[in-house]
């Protein structure tokens, strides 16, 4: 897979010359990200008061928490090619903007309706948001870096998920839930301000095809199908995980604040250790084995044990031994940071074009995990299993079978990666052959002062 001299090949310069304006552009990044997962992370540890101010059910909160994927579907893929054509630091600056806003109306919501239609606005921005900043990090970091850098990015979502539990479950105990929405705007429209006017984007050579035959060319690709398979299998589960809080205040009787706090300061340390650890692991293995196809093996082998380790914290009878097994479930996670780079690699000239589509299909995924999570738990409700059981075993249905699925999609898509990256790189090179023997004729012809047919 790997011949010399390849970008994939040598040894990472992700810490050679110092700080220089990628770093720069991978901190604005990370607290993108940070103030993306702070804001979904506070929505989490907040439902349950929401639910009890307004006198919903879980079906309905599960409305409330999925609606901010709704307009993701139609809005992501527009966007993604945008960022192709316009600069992708002002794209992203404007998203985290509209997020802000959105998020300071969800702390106004007076009602079921004003809730799901902020929430829904927010989805309608944040389609600027994750997409167009992997697509942005792949333009300043080599493919034999880009997990390593993806580590520190994600590492961010850790961050923000501590700050969001544990400043959240703070700020909803003491001061409601409405302020814990208010807090998390103002630093989104700072940091807005912040990636417009510093970035300073690299000009990139806008897409050569149609929009429509740049998709259909990246799914005739095997690979590329199954990562958008597995994608909206991470947003089913990642909308599902996000009653886990609600889980712990059922099952084990603690309040809001406690349960932030407590899962905040764990998975948030161990998120930040399982991110940095997992892309420098990632980027190693890749160089090690000399072979591309350790960026989805790590993944599926992440799962596998992620699976394992999340089934243990279901059923933990203790809340100390359930953050426990979730903080061993979000360690394995972080040996999925190279599905991106294996997707940015297969879509290199189209990379926002490319992250939309897996963010299309992850988004599609998250709208629907916290409604049929919520669903699902109400109809396993019986006399036999109060909320909390149902909860439980909602949660094992919808994580269980996901991991296992996306493990094997990761797999089936590592047996297709190696014949699509170099049928790609066999396409681009001859397309580079092509553009220099009608420069070098054209040349010819001026020489020669001769009259040249097109």
């Amino acid at each position: 897979l790997l011949k010399e001299g390849d970008d994939v090949d040598g040894p990472s310069a992700f810490y050679k010359d110092g700080f220089r304006h990628r770093h720069w552009v991978l901190s604005l990044c990370s607290m993108m990200i940070m103030c993306e997962w702070t804001d979904r992370s506070v929505l989490s540890i907040a439902m349950e008061s929401i639910k009890d101010d307004f006198g919903l059910s879980d079906t309905e909160i599960g409305l409330v928490a999925s609606s901010s994927l709704w307009m993701v579907p139609i809005a992501v893929t527009i966007l993604g090619r945008v960022s192709d054509y316009v600069p992708k630091s002002t794209v992203l600056g404007l998203g985290v903007l509209g997020w802000g806003t959105c998020t300071l109306m969800t702390g106004c919501a007076t009602s079921l309706e004003t809730l799901i239609f902020s929430r829904l606005l927010a989805g309608l921005a944040n389609c600027a948001g994750y997409p167009v900043a992997v697509s942005l990090l792949a333009e300043f970091f080599r493919p034999s870096e880009l997990t390593t850098a993806m580590g520190y990015f994600n590492a961010g979502a850790a961050v923000g998920g501590l700050v969001g539990l544990g400043l959240g479950g703070v700020l909803v105990t003491q001061l409601g839930w409405r302020w814990a929405f208010w807090g998390v705007a103002v630093p989104q429209i700072v940091l807005a301000s912040l990636i417009v006017l510093t970035v300073r984007s690299k000009p990139q050579p806008k897409p050569e095809r149609s929009w429509g035959s740049d998709v259909w060319q990246l799914l005739s690709m095997p690979s590329l199908r199954l990562l958008a398979l597995s994608s909206s299998l991470t947003g089913l589960m990642s909308g599902n995980h996000r009653f886990i809080s609600a889980l712990a205040q059922r099952v084990y009787g603690l309040s809001a604040e406690t349960v932030g706090i407590s899962m905040g300061i764990s998975l948030g340390i161990t998120g930040i250790a399982a991110a940095w650890c997992g892309g420098h692991a990632v980027d190693r293995a890749n160089r090690r084995l000399r072979d591309l196809r350790a960026l989805l093996w790590c993944a599926a082998t992440g799962d596998i044990m992620h699976l394992i380790f999340g089934s243990l914290a279901l059923f933990s009878p203790h809340f100390a031994l359930f953050l426990a097994g979730l903080a061993a479930a979000a360690f394995a996670a972080g040996l999925g940071q190279g599905v991106d780079t294996a997707a940015q690699m297969l879509g290199t000239g189209r990379r926002g074009t490319t992250q939309a589509l897996l963010e299309l299909s992850w988004s599609i995924g998250m709208a629907i995990g916290p409604y049929a999570g919520g669903l699902l738990s109400d109809n396993l409700h019986s006399v036999s299993c109060d909320k909390g059981c149902a909860l439980t075993q909602s949660l094992l249905i919808v994580g269980g079978l996901g991991l296992a699925l996306r493990s094997f999609f990761y797999l089936m898509a590592a047996s297709y990666f190696a014949d699509d990256w170099n049928s790609l790189r066999a396409g681009a090179a001859k397309a580079t052959e092509a553009a220099e023997t009608a420069e070098a004729c054209l040349e010819v012809c001026r020489l020669e002062m001769s009259p040249c047919s097109s």
